[in-house]
């Protein structure tokens, strides 16, 4: 019989990453340069397709995921954060065009790309790989607040 898990995350927010199984080299302190470089592409069911195989058996509910990233980082490419849409877009169904667009939140510099009540994709402008963490933005993301 196999383990049952509960869901273990609501929300999750993903400062300056990449898409879940970009990076993956087979070693633990493996660099990936092609992922972090921006060159490694995949559509929205190809991304949502390496998630599945991560946990074939996962019947459960994804987290919530809202996603940061910042204009000139120069340490991982800023196509990592269309890359990260497009695998959550997979993940939940949506088209990975933006819903809503709202300039200058959740702050200066930022703008927030709503694509779905599940996905939300957060752009800083002139902004590098460190992403000014917003706790109250992320609080209310995770329902806490």
């Amino acid at each position: 019989m196999a383990a049952v898990y509960p869901d273990m995350f609501a929300a999750a927010s993903e400062f300056s990453g990449e898409p879940a199984g970009c990076f993956y080299t087979g070693s633990v302190r493996g660099w990936n340069s092609q992922c972090a470089g921006g060159q490694v592409h995949h559509t929205p069911s190809e991304w949502a397709a390496i998630v599945h195989a991560m946990y074939p058996g996962y019947t459960g509910q994804y987290p919530r995921m809202q996603i940061y990233h910042g204009d000139v980082d120069t340490t991982l490419n800023i196509n990592s954060f269309n890359e990260s849409v497009k695998e959550w877009s997979g993940i939940f169904g949506y088209s990975g065009n933006p819903l809503q667009t709202i300039d200058n939140t959740p702050g200066p510099k930022l703008t927030k790309y709503i694509y779905g009540d599940r996905l939300q994709g957060i752009w800083g402008h002139g902004i590098g790989h460190v992403v000014p963490t917003n706790e109250t933005e992320a609080l209310g993301w995770f329902g806490i607040l």
